[in-house]
């Protein structure tokens, strides 16, 4: 890291050389939306969607930014020292959620109010 990097870059903790997300790195502070599907509105940031070519429906990109959301809500999905492929993990496991009232299972996991039909889920890298 260059002079004066902190330890730990903003938005993420270190575990033995491992990057972590931690929560208040993922918070929007303000509004979020998909603009288009090369583009994520979070808060005052714009996610810059154009070199993820998997990505062909605007739903994707709705369902990745209310992901960001759940994982800055949550406590026991970023904790600051699981590693991102755990975390992402642990987000895929809560979409799945097998056996869950409907409303809380599948893409209705990510939102916050009530099932939406505007999503398509996000595929794993």
């Amino acid at each position: 890291m260059g002079r004066g990097t902190p330890e730990a870059v903003r938005g993420f903790g270190t575990k033995g050389g491992v990057r972590a997300p931690l929560r208040q790195g993922l918070a929007a502070g303000g509004k979020v939306s998909a603009r288009s599907l090369r583009c994520i509105a979070y808060g005052d940031t714009e996610v810059e969607l154009t070199y993820v070519e998997q990505l062909v429906e605007i739903s994707q990109a709705r369902a990745i930014a209310d992901c960001l959301q759940l994982m800055a809500a949550s406590p026991r999905i970023v904790d600051g020292r699981r590693p991102v492929a755990e975390v992402i993990a642990l987000v895929e496991k809560e979409i799945d959620a097998e056996g869950q009232p409907v409303g809380t299972q599948g893409l209705d996991a990510l939102s916050r109010d009530c099932p939406c039909p505007f999503y398509a889920r996000p595929r794993r890298f």
